[in-house]
């Protein structure tokens, strides 16, 4: 039960910081700013402790490399909007924040999983990138006569 402690006074921390974050930033910076935030989450005692078997480490430098690759892509950045190299840029983001949302399912995935609280997971799906397909009916046989 001590080794749940951590895990338990974590969940609202996250919790706040996830609710304050939850729109996204309209430019880079302000998206490096999010990375910025869930980085320094990462690296406070208690979620850092929860986190460490989790690939939490990892996260954290992760966070901290994409945010600056955020920063450079927008101080590089001189052409006007819809360039061949605009659309890089657009694309090297979509491609960190897409790579981030996975993470982040993952280790949601994995703390539901330890706590035995699946609602944890259901808040990281990614419904938004992956749309449920309708499940086709299987025809019954024809009942002959």
């Amino acid at each position: 039960m001590a080794e749940i402690q951590p895990l338990v006074e974590a969940v609202p921390k996250i919790d706040a910081l996830l609710d304050r974050d939850s729109v996204t930033a309209d430019d880079a910076e302000g998206l490096a700013k999010q990375l910025d935030a869930l980085h320094a989450a990462l690296k406070e005692p208690t979620i850092a402790n929860a986190a460490k078997t989790r690939g939490g480490l990892n996260a954290a430098l992760d966070l901290e490399i994409r945010a600056q690759a955020l920063r450079d892509a927008a101080q590089a950045k001189a052409e006007p909007r819809g360039t061949p190299v605009e659309t890089e840029t657009q694309d090297l983001i979509d491609g960190i924040i897409v790579s981030l949302a996975r993470t982040a399912r993952e280790a949601a995935n994995a703390a539901a999983r330890e706590l035995g609280e699946p609602g944890l997971a259901t808040a990281f799906e990614l419904s938004a990138l992956y749309k449920r397909r309708a499940k086709k009916k299987v025809e019954e046989p024809a009942q002959g006569g």
